[in-house]
């Protein structure tokens, strides 16, 4: 479960420097299959708790870019 997290949050960070939405959105939905077919047990708070890191990663990584393109201009 601790590696899931770290990727998920990795994932996230990226996706918020590259992508926008749409790639959160399937993301997620990728997420939330994977958690139900790897996680035997507390299947659904675990897929929960990894649905929240990839989106809290994402916001944080595009409030990072804006701050930073902000200040480049």
């Amino acid at each position: 479960m601790h590696w899931s997290i770290v990727t998920v949050a990795a994932i996230g960070m990226l996706m918020g420097l590259r992508f926008r939405a749409p790639a959160l959105l399937a993301v997620t939905f990728l997420t939330i299959a994977a958690g139900f077919f790897f996680f035997d047990q507390n299947r659904v708070w675990s897929t929960v708790w990894l649905v929240l890191i990839l989106q809290s990663a994402y916001l944080t990584s595009l409030c990072l870019l804006m701050l930073w393109r902000r200040r480049s201009s």
